[in-house]
């Protein structure tokens, strides 16, 4: 009997060099702490369930979202919540907030307009080079595109900083959708 093991071994090796068998995500995925759009919602929760073991995250308030403290140096501490949208049980986008530690309505130099700079920097130099748009009611609204990700930066209130990085072919199918359910 011949080996043939050789012969598929290679084949598979060229298949995953050249990314056609790869399943991790591209770039354009990527979000932050290895959650990335497309991610399944169990392997969403997994990789929530291993980040809380290593006290890396821990449960947001009330429940309803994720809490990460971002490693600053300066005090005080800034936290990002999140918690995604899920279309077919997949990530399709990743609504996140930031805050100061210590914002009060009383503490004007922990306001989101102080904190905003911050995070447009953060995003600068973890994804890219955003771009700015003016907006009529929303403000400065920071943005960057690439392959399928969109991410928005913007000011939501006093508060949080906003951030929303969506996976632009999941959101042109589901606007197709309404449409067609509009007619």
């Amino acid at each position: 009997m011949k080996n043939t093991s050789f012969p598929v071994f290679a084949i598979l090796s060229l298949l995953f060099g050249c990314g056609w068998l790869d399943r991790s995500p591209g770039k354009s995925e990527q979000l932050f702490l290895g959650i990335y759009l497309g991610m399944e919602k169990k392997e969403f929760f997994d990789q929530c369930w291993k980040l809380n073991s290593q006290n890396i995250i821990t449960q947001g308030p009330g429940n309803q979202s994720v809490e990460y403290r971002l490693p600053v140096k300066d005090k005080p501490g800034i936290l990002m919540h999140f918690y995604p949208n899920f279309y077919k049980d997949k990530i399709y986008e990743m609504p996140v907030v930031y805050n100061y530690e210590a914002w009060a309505p009383w503490n004007r130099q922990y306001w989101s307009d102080k904190l905003f700079e911050k995070i447009v920097h953060h995003y600068d130099t973890t994804y890219g080079k955003m771009e700015v748009l003016d907006h009529r009611t929303m403000g400065k609204v920071y943005f960057r595109i690439d392959g399928k990700r969109r991410i928005n930066v913007f000011i939501k209130d006093d508060q949080y900083v906003q951030a929303v990085f969506t996976d632009l072919r999941v959101e042109r199918e589901l606007k197709r959708k309404m449409l067609e359910n509009e007619n």
